[in-house]
């Protein structure tokens, strides 16, 4: 679930981010969480891989699951999604697979439209 933490909290627990990197990084995460439940479970993992063209069995994808759910709750909160992605960047983690491999794609497809003026994307139709 969602946290109560304050943003100044996590802008103090991973310093290289910015207030509107954490806003970006919320947004990410709510697109993962297809159900809106405020965590990403299993399914909806394997729903966004497979979007993407991933190619991990689903063994892997359990494996690779269970390592980022800390907490064992069945779902990936937020905390849990900061933490992966802090690791991604860092180096820390794998970013071939799982959501270090969800993380890497959207961040670069994020990067490239926000490269584009509004012209741009208003011709195609990110706006």
């Amino acid at each position: 679930m969602f946290s109560e933490r304050s943003v100044e909290d996590y802008l103090m627990q991973y310093p290289q981010w910015k207030e509107a990197d954490l806003a970006n990084l919320r947004d990410q995460f709510m697109s993962f969480d297809i159900n809106e439940d405020g965590l990403i479970d299993e399914s909806e993992l394997s729903q966004v891989l497979d979007t993407l063209g991933d190619k991990t069995s689903d063994a892997e994808r359990h494996a690779y699951f269970g390592r980022v759910d800390q907490d064992m709750s069945d779902g990936v909160d937020f905390e849990e999604f900061l933490e992966l992605v802090h690791s991604v960047v860092t180096g820390n983690a794998d970013a071939q697979c799982g959501f270090g491999k969800v993380y890497i794609e959207t961040a670069t497809n994020t990067a490239a439209c926000n490269d584009l003026d509004v012209t741009e994307q208003l011709k195609f139709g990110l706006l």
